[in-house]
Protein backbone atom coordinates (compact mmCIF):
# COMPACT_ATOMS: atom_id res chain seq x y z
CA UNK A 1 0.00 0.00 0.00
CA UNK A 2 1.62 3.44 -1.44
CA UNK A 3 2.26 5.09 2.05
CA UNK A 4 2.18 8.59 0.78
CA UNK A 5 -0.58 10.35 -0.54
CA UNK A 6 -1.20 11.65 -3.68
CA UNK A 7 -0.76 14.24 -5.03
CA UNK A 8 -4.27 15.72 -5.17
CA UNK A 9 -4.47 15.21 -1.76
CA UNK A 10 -1.45 16.91 -1.11
CA UNK A 11 -3.25 19.49 -2.73
CA UNK A 12 -5.83 19.97 -0.77
CA UNK A 13 -4.02 20.28 2.28
CA UNK A 14 -2.33 22.99 0.97
CA UNK A 15 -5.43 24.85 -0.36
CA UNK A 16 -7.54 23.95 3.27
CA UNK A 17 -4.22 25.79 4.84
CA UNK A 18 -3.96 28.75 2.71
CA UNK A 19 -7.67 29.34 3.71
CA UNK A 20 -7.51 28.36 7.55
CA UNK A 21 -4.23 29.90 8.55
CA UNK A 22 -5.47 33.85 7.38
CA UNK A 23 -9.20 33.15 8.99
CA UNK A 24 -7.84 32.00 11.80
CA UNK A 25 -5.20 35.26 11.92
CA UNK A 26 -8.26 37.29 11.26
CA UNK A 27 -9.84 35.84 14.56
CA UNK A 28 -7.20 36.49 16.67
CA UNK A 29 -6.63 39.82 15.77
CA UNK A 30 -10.67 40.79 16.32
CA UNK A 31 -10.14 39.65 19.55
CA UNK A 32 -7.21 41.48 20.76
CA UNK A 33 -8.98 44.14 18.99
CA UNK A 34 -11.93 44.05 20.32
CA UNK A 35 -13.13 47.07 22.85
CA UNK A 36 -11.81 46.13 26.91
CA UNK A 37 -14.90 46.68 28.99
CA UNK A 38 -15.39 46.36 32.79
CA UNK A 39 -18.04 46.43 35.02
CA UNK A 40 -21.02 44.67 33.47
CA UNK A 41 -19.32 44.52 30.20
CA UNK A 42 -22.54 46.27 28.26
CA UNK A 43 -20.48 48.29 25.48
CA UNK A 44 -21.65 51.92 27.53
CA UNK A 45 -19.17 54.30 27.25
CA UNK A 46 -15.80 53.97 28.76
CA UNK A 47 -14.53 56.92 30.57
CA UNK A 48 -11.11 56.80 32.75
CA UNK A 49 -7.62 55.87 32.92
CA UNK A 50 -6.33 52.79 31.70
CA UNK A 51 -3.36 52.84 33.68
CA UNK A 52 -2.59 50.13 36.55
CA UNK A 53 -4.52 51.63 39.13
CA UNK A 54 -7.03 53.81 37.16
CA UNK A 55 -10.55 54.76 37.82
CA UNK A 56 -13.17 54.18 35.19
CA UNK A 57 -17.25 54.71 35.44
CA UNK A 58 -19.74 54.66 32.73
CA UNK A 59 -22.27 57.32 31.33
CA UNK A 60 -25.48 55.51 31.20
CA UNK A 61 -27.76 58.19 30.54
CA UNK A 62 -28.11 62.07 30.13
CA UNK A 63 -30.63 64.37 29.54
CA UNK A 64 -32.92 66.93 31.87
CA UNK A 65 -35.74 66.03 34.14
CA UNK A 66 -38.52 68.08 36.27
CA UNK A 67 -37.85 69.78 38.88
CA UNK A 68 -39.18 68.45 42.08
CA UNK A 69 -41.40 71.39 43.47
CA UNK A 70 -40.91 72.73 46.77
CA UNK A 71 -42.49 70.27 49.30
CA UNK A 72 -42.55 67.42 46.89
CA UNK A 73 -39.12 66.34 46.85
CA UNK A 74 -38.09 62.92 47.88
CA UNK A 75 -35.64 62.30 50.49
CA UNK A 76 -32.76 61.77 48.31
CA UNK A 77 -32.84 64.87 46.63
CA UNK A 78 -33.47 66.89 49.64
CA UNK A 79 -30.55 65.48 50.72
CA UNK A 80 -28.56 65.92 48.02
CA UNK A 81 -29.48 69.71 48.00
CA UNK A 82 -29.03 69.95 51.65
CA UNK A 83 -25.76 68.85 51.12
CA UNK A 84 -24.09 70.42 48.49
CA UNK A 85 -25.76 73.88 49.86
CA UNK A 86 -23.34 73.25 52.77
CA UNK A 87 -20.84 72.53 50.97
CA UNK A 88 -21.12 75.16 48.30
CA UNK A 89 -20.92 72.45 45.86
CA UNK A 90 -22.21 73.13 42.18
CA UNK A 91 -23.61 69.37 41.81
CA UNK A 92 -25.52 67.33 43.94
CA UNK A 93 -25.56 63.61 43.31
CA UNK A 94 -27.38 60.64 44.89
CA UNK A 95 -25.63 57.12 44.82
CA UNK A 96 -28.21 54.10 44.32
CA UNK A 97 -27.20 50.52 45.63
CA UNK A 98 -30.07 48.54 44.57
CA UNK A 99 -32.82 47.91 41.87
CA UNK A 100 -35.78 48.27 43.29
CA UNK A 101 -34.95 51.80 45.34
CA UNK A 102 -33.41 53.06 41.88
CA UNK A 103 -36.31 51.67 39.93
CA UNK A 104 -39.01 53.36 42.04
CA UNK A 105 -37.27 56.65 43.74
CA UNK A 106 -34.40 57.26 41.23
CA UNK A 107 -36.06 56.55 38.07
CA UNK A 108 -39.84 56.37 38.37
CA UNK A 109 -40.38 59.23 41.07
CA UNK A 110 -37.47 61.62 40.10
CA UNK A 111 -36.27 61.13 36.28
CA UNK A 112 -39.33 60.54 34.95
CA UNK A 113 -42.08 62.04 37.42
CA UNK A 114 -45.53 63.24 35.37
CA UNK A 115 -43.75 61.83 32.11
CA UNK A 116 -45.07 58.67 30.23
CA UNK A 117 -42.19 56.41 31.01
CA UNK A 118 -40.98 55.58 27.17
CA UNK A 119 -37.35 54.62 28.51
CA UNK A 120 -37.05 51.67 30.86
CA UNK A 121 -34.43 52.34 33.32
CA UNK A 122 -31.03 51.25 32.09
CA UNK A 123 -29.44 47.47 32.75
CA UNK A 124 -27.00 48.28 36.06
CA UNK A 125 -25.41 45.28 38.08
CA UNK A 126 -25.67 46.42 41.39
CA UNK A 127 -24.06 43.37 42.54
CA UNK A 128 -21.12 44.97 40.94
CA UNK A 129 -21.70 48.51 40.47
CA UNK A 130 -23.19 51.70 41.66
CA UNK A 131 -25.12 54.28 40.55
CA UNK A 132 -24.80 58.15 40.71
CA UNK A 133 -27.28 60.41 39.70
CA UNK A 134 -25.88 63.94 39.21
CA UNK A 135 -27.19 67.32 39.07
CA UNK A 136 -26.83 70.73 39.32
CA UNK A 137 -27.68 71.95 43.06
CA UNK A 138 -30.27 74.89 42.91
CA UNK A 139 -28.72 76.88 45.23
CA UNK A 140 -25.45 77.13 44.02
CA UNK A 141 -25.15 75.86 40.72
CA UNK A 142 -24.61 78.98 38.05
CA UNK A 143 -27.45 79.31 35.56
CA UNK A 144 -25.88 78.37 32.73
CA UNK A 145 -24.67 74.89 34.33
CA UNK A 146 -28.48 74.50 35.00
CA UNK A 147 -29.83 75.35 31.59
CA UNK A 148 -27.78 72.74 30.29
CA UNK A 149 -29.30 69.86 28.22
CA UNK A 150 -27.77 67.13 29.89
CA UNK A 151 -24.77 66.04 32.03
CA UNK A 152 -21.82 64.50 30.56
CA UNK A 153 -19.09 62.40 31.86
CA UNK A 154 -15.62 63.37 31.93
CA UNK A 155 -13.48 61.52 33.77
CA UNK A 156 -13.04 59.39 36.92
CA UNK A 157 -10.41 59.58 39.67
CA UNK A 158 -8.94 57.69 42.70
CA UNK A 159 -8.73 60.87 45.74
CA UNK A 160 -7.19 58.41 48.31
CA UNK A 161 -10.20 55.92 49.42
CA UNK A 162 -12.86 57.73 47.45
CA UNK A 163 -13.79 57.65 44.09
CA UNK A 164 -14.28 61.53 42.23
CA UNK A 165 -16.22 61.61 39.33
CA UNK A 166 -16.18 64.75 36.86
CA UNK A 167 -18.80 65.64 35.09
CA UNK A 168 -19.44 68.80 32.67
CA UNK A 169 -22.68 70.23 30.98
CA UNK A 170 -23.53 68.73 27.68
CA UNK A 171 -23.08 71.17 24.43
CA UNK A 172 -24.91 68.64 22.06
CA UNK A 173 -27.69 70.78 21.30
CA UNK A 174 -30.14 68.10 20.45
CA UNK A 175 -33.55 69.09 20.55
CA UNK A 176 -35.20 67.91 23.51
CA UNK A 177 -38.77 66.82 24.31
CA UNK A 178 -38.99 69.18 27.66
CA UNK A 179 -37.63 72.93 26.64
CA UNK A 180 -34.26 72.98 28.16
CA UNK A 181 -33.37 76.56 29.88
CA UNK A 182 -36.38 76.78 32.02
CA UNK A 183 -36.77 77.08 36.08
CA UNK A 184 -38.72 73.65 36.47
CA UNK A 185 -36.19 71.36 34.42
CA UNK A 186 -32.74 70.40 35.36
CA UNK A 187 -29.78 68.56 33.44
CA UNK A 188 -28.80 65.19 34.62
CA UNK A 189 -25.74 62.52 34.51
CA UNK A 190 -26.35 58.81 35.32
CA UNK A 191 -23.11 57.20 36.18
CA UNK A 192 -22.28 53.54 37.13
CA UNK A 193 -18.89 53.12 38.94
CA UNK A 194 -17.84 49.05 39.57
CA UNK A 195 -17.56 48.24 42.82
CA UNK A 196 -13.90 46.97 42.06
CA UNK A 197 -12.41 50.15 41.75
CA UNK A 198 -12.25 51.19 45.55
CA UNK A 199 -9.03 50.17 47.31
CA UNK A 200 -10.98 49.20 50.54
CA UNK A 201 -14.05 47.04 49.47
CA UNK A 202 -17.91 47.85 50.50
CA UNK A 203 -19.89 45.08 49.51
CA UNK A 204 -23.49 45.55 48.46
CA UNK A 205 -25.86 47.40 50.11
CA UNK A 206 -22.72 49.55 51.32
CA UNK A 207 -22.44 53.23 49.75
CA UNK A 208 -19.03 53.25 48.92
CA UNK A 209 -16.73 56.40 49.75
CA UNK A 210 -17.56 58.68 46.58
CA UNK A 211 -17.33 62.64 45.69
CA UNK A 212 -18.72 64.12 41.96
CA UNK A 213 -16.98 67.63 40.67
CA UNK A 214 -17.18 69.56 37.33
CA UNK A 215 -15.06 69.63 35.60
CA UNK A 216 -12.88 71.72 33.86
Amino acid sequence: MNRYPSRTRRTRRWVLLAVLVPAAAFVAYEALDAPRSGGTGTGRPLIGSDAPGGVVAYLVGTGIFARPAPGEQSGEFAAAEDAAAAAGAPLAFSVWTDRQSFDTRAWRDLLQVGRVPFYRPPAIDFRREVAVLVWPATLTAPDALQRAPGLILRGAALQHTAVEVRVAPATDGTPRATPVGRPDVLPYALVTVPRSQWPIPAPPPTVPPLTVSLAQ
